[in-house]
């Protein structure tokens, strides 16, 4: 069994301690927003002098920091992949079959996939494994463990939002996990998350979660349907 490093467990204890902030900061505000829908004087001094707050734009803040919990808490949600661990556990741990994989041909043999290609720029089809020396097994063992995080994520994003008809996306090194499992960032669009006006119509903002791997810095990335 691969044994993750000091960083990824204090990864780990800093997203607890981060939920724990965001929601006493949501009670925060609640508290704020009752204030200023009954007019009470205290917020009134508050918020002399802020011209740019209002309750739409509180709305939207609130909103952000539901989001946000709402995410850590499906990082937290323990799954059973090569032995039960929370999510972001599991995705570090998917990533070691980049690592344990080498190229038995050409002028890469004897590497690793995330020697030969960065952490951040996985492969993305079978032709890239083998266009640098990797069989087809290879890559079908990588693919094996893609698809069963992918499913085993995938039933926690299905029960995480169940009225909307947009997918729920989660972005990591190798790939996307939506309701519908794992696919390759090649099956979406560049922009899928990209903030634009017309995305932020139907989904939520971006929510950016750097953790590291190794000596690496690896970004993962969650967006949900407003519906949600």
């Amino acid at each position: 069994m691969v044994k993750l490093n000091n960083r990824a467990q204090i990864g780990s204890g800093m997203s607890l301690m981060f939920l724990f902030l965001i929601l006493v900061f949501i009670l925060f505000l609640y508290v704020l927003a009752v204030l200023i829908i009954s007019g009470s004087d205290f917020v009134g001094d508050l918020v002399q002098g802020r011209e740019d707050v209002s309750e739409s734009s509180l709305k939207e803040e609130v909103n952000s920091l539901i989001y946000e919990k709402e995410f850590y808490n499906l990082m937290n949600k323990e799954i059973d992949f090569n032995g039960k661990k929370d999510i972001e556990r599991a995705i570090l741990h998917s990533l070691e079959e980049y690592s344990s994989v080498f190229s038995s041909s050409g002028e890469n043999s004897g590497r690793s996939v995330r020697e030969i290609f960065g952490i951040d720029n996985l492969p993305q089809t079978e032709r890239e494994f083998l266009r640098v020396g990797f069989s087809e097994d290879d890559f079908l063992k990588i693919q094996e463990s893609n698809e069963l995080l992918g499913e085993l994520i995938s039933e926690e994003l299905f029960a995480f939002c169940l009225s909307a008809d947009d997918e729920v996306l989660l972005g990591i090194p190798q790939g996307v996990i939506t309701e519908n499992g794992f696919k390759f960032y090649d099956d979406f669009s560049d922009e899928i998350f990209v903030e634009s006006k017309k995305s932020l119509e139907i989904g939520t903002p971006v929510i950016n979660h750097d953790i590291y791997y190794n000596s690496d810095l690896i970004e993962i990335k969650f967006r949900m349907p407003r519906e949600c």
